[in-house]
């Protein structure tokens, strides 16, 4: 970090009046950044137990329907975010200049219009539910089943729609571990209902959407709770609701609307294109890998919200020069931190998958490359999508989300329909696509908003394309000449691997300021210096 940077964030933590620092942000990094990776940790592995887990005991044709009602919850949230989604901008930004009851006015307008939505959403949920087997593939005698899972996953979602605007006090003070621990909570509770219901009853789909229910259910009463303990000034009001910044936020929402059309096209159209041009089958054998493609998202996204309160800390006193300088840093270890896993994964994913799922599954390794190995890019330009939403600069990108989408989609019809790739032509729609809006648009939008290069983005991403093809080559040569066929055998080589490709991109592919602000913000840093 040159000495302009720490002057940037001495002046900007010296204002009393923001609530949101880079000082701040720099105080919880090491804490934030060790609880992202134990989440990540703990979602890979109860992910890669219950996979398996649940397509033993329900079948892969029933897992596919369980795949595909996860795909429509997610264009529920399409017609939601207009009213949720923008809360957070607009009350970090207010809290940042310190107008905190300006900040809680806008929370406690949306917290009245949610609970307002939540009594039209239930009734909504019910006819969907039961009208659901007219419009998609359901596997025979599953009927009954299909419409309690799509229920109780609707029904798992309302909790959501209040657990995201109170999140705003976890992004407010930086506590990222919190929200760590809180998923973490959700899983637990999620899973341990399915083991519970498995065991005392012949295991059913409606089991797997009651999971879902008690795992959302526990998590909005803790968040609740942090919420009061962290910003109890913003605690909202019920009843109260100011038009002029309710229609402030549904503008600004109406655009993020779009680009969630968007995002639904690109994330959410893969399950049921399978089912409705294939089968239900194949719509569980490809959720099990596209289920390693969320975690990665899940994980990056973790990261690169990491980078919001600090981008509209800059946003907010106008610091430019300062914004464009984190947003490559951010770019560049985001682009590090994912081509190592990543490598290992793209390395390791036959004797994996043969682990994992039995060697039945081996046909998905050219599916598993071509979703997981551009995740290496794709992620890293995410922390840019903060840009966007600090300077309300949302509408351009929506366009764009959806144009991108229907591309997918299009694409994903053509490539199964007509030729004979079939999960293999879905995952090569879903490459493209990604590619042209995280990799072409996402960078040269937000240079363009500040009004600089996007040379400094993409110079951020060269190292790893080194270092993923590395990763990925030595992982695979490794494969060649050791038999990885237990578990034991897969972690032992790849934490190894992974320890020493770890210590290689520290000492190559970092440079001195890189290295510094990893020095600055290591926990035992800070220890020393409170003890000096």
């Amino acid at each position: 970090m040159d000495s302009t940077e720490r002057l940037d964030d001495k002046s900007a933590d010296s204002e009393s009046e923001n609530v949101i620092t880079t000082s701040e942000g720099k105080k919880h990094f090491a804490r934030n950044t060790a609880s992202s990776i134990v989440f990540f940790a703990f979602n890979a592995v109860t992910s890669l137990l219950m996979v398996p887990y649940l397509i033993h005991r329900i079948g892969i044709e029933n897992y596919g329907m369980v795949a595909l009602a996860n795909s429509f919850i997610s264009r529920t949230q399409v017609f939601t975010i207009v009213s949720v989604g923008t809360v957070t901008r607009f009350v970090m930004l207010y809290a940042a200049r310190g107008e905190n009851e300006t900040a809680r006015r806008y929370f406690s307008t949306q917290f009245t219009a949610i609970v307002a939505m939540c009594a039209i959403i239930l009734p909504v949920a019910g006819v969907l539910s039961y009208l659901t087997p007219k419009f998609v593939k359901i596997p025979p005698g599953q009927t009954l089943n299909t419409q309690w899972l799509f229920f109780l996953c609707y029904l798992a979602f309302i909790p959501t729609l209040f657990v995201s605007p109170l999140q705003v006090a976890q992004f407010i003070k930086q506590r990222f571990d919190i929200r760590n621990m809180l998923d973490i909570l959700n899983q637990v509770f999620r899973y341990g209902t399915w083991i519970v219901m498995f065991a005392v009853m012949t295991p059913a789909m409606w089991h797997v959407g009651l999971g879902y229910v008690a795992g959302s259910t526990v998590v909005v009463f803790a968040t609740w709770l942090v919420f009061i303990k962290l910003t109890p000034h913003l605690r909202p009001k019920l009843g109260v609701f100011d038009k002029v910044k309710f229609f402030e936020m549904i503008r600004m929402g109406g655009w993020v609307t779009v680009n969630q059309v968007g995002s639904m096209l690109y994330l959410s159209v893969d399950a049921i294109v399978i089912n409705r041009l294939m089968n239900p089958a194949s719509v569980g054998k490809y959720g099990t890998i596209l289920g390693l493609f969320v975690m990665l998202r899940t994980m990056s996204g973790l990261m690169s919200g990491m980078m919001m309160p600090i981008t509209i800390s800059y946003y907010a006193r106008n610091d430019w020069a300062g914004l464009i300088r984190n947003s490559a840093k951010a770019v560049k270890f985001m682009s590090l931190g994912m081509s190592v896993p990543i490598g290992l994964a793209c390395g390791f994913i036959v004797p994996f998958i043969v682990w994992w799922l039995g060697p039945e599954f081996t046909s998905l390794r050219l599916v598993a490359w071509l979703l997981l190995a551009p995740q290496v890019w794709n992620s890293s330009m995410e922390p840019l999508f903060a840009i966007n939403n600090a300077a309300n600069k949302v509408a351009i990108p929506g366009v764009v989300a959806v144009l991108g989408g229907l591309i997918k989609l299009s694409l994903a019809i053509v490539l199964v329909k007509y030729t004979s790739l079939g999960l293999v032509g879905v995952a090569l729609a879903n490459l493209i696509a990604f590619g042209l809006k995280n990799i072409v648009f996402t960078p040269i939008y937000a240079a363009h908003i500040l009004k600089s290069s996007s040379l400094p983005f993409y110079r951020a991403t060269i190292p790893s394309v080194f270092i993923f093809a590395l990763v990925a080559g030595v992982s695979w040569w490794v494969t060649q000449v050791i038999s990885l066929n237990t578990f034991p055998k897969i972690a032992g080589v790849g934490l190894g691997l992974l320890a020493i490709f770890a210590l290689f991109v520290y000492r190559f592919a970092m440079n001195n300021d890189d290295r510094r602000f990893l020095a600055q913000v290591a926990p035992w840093k800070k220890k020393g210096a409170q003890a000096s």
